[in-house]
């Protein structure tokens, strides 16, 4: 129901679970770092991307969230995937594009999507070399729908990246 504060973001293990925080509106772009001492969060609600230091042995909490990224006016920040290089390639919703934030939060590159609501990003091919992008039809009207027809579908992004496949998560 994307309610206000209503989410939270939790480290399980087994049958060990532990909240590292609540008050998260929306819980999304979480991905990690390749070696698995970083772990990122974002909040559209707040249009925040925190970045969670995490020890790589455990997954623990590591130190506090710091903001890493704050989306740009008119635009949300939604999913997210790291590529090979630490480059975070996060959705901006309502801003048809992919930002791709290098390790320190600059922008690195964007890379533009032909509707609105880019939804979550993720590489595929047998190399991680292409990036695809979900997009949504969420919350749009009828006349909404008919002015931006490509709503709901989902794309491959031009140029060669280096993405990388996320490691199997076991419960």
């Amino acid at each position: 129901k994307a309610e206000t504060e209503g989410g939270a973001v939790y480290w399980a293990r087994g049958a060990e679970v532990q909240m590292f925080f609540d008050k998260v509106s929306i819980p999304t772009a979480m991905c990690f770092s390749a070696f698995g001492d970083v772990g990122y969060v974002a909040d559209p609600a707040r249009n925040t991307i925190w970045r969670v230091p995490l020890d790589a042995a455990t997954g623990l909490l590591a130190g506090d969230r710091q903001v890493f990224v704050k989306g740009g006016a008119g635009s949300y920040c939604d999913g997210a995937v790291i590529d090979r290089h630490g480059v975070l390639w996060n959705a901006a919703w309502g801003g048809h594009a992919v930002h791709g934030y290098g390790p320190d939060g600059a922008l690195a590159r964007s890379v533009a999507v032909p509707t609105g609501q880019a939804s979550c990003p993720c590489f595929v091919g047998a190399d991680a070399s292409r990036l695809i992008v979900t997009t949504a039809q969420q919350g749009m009207t009828s006349d909404a729908r008919a002015a931006d027809p490509f709503a709901g579908q989902t794309f491959a992004l031009p140029g060669v990246l280096e993405g990388r496949f996320a490691p199997a998560v076991v419960l």
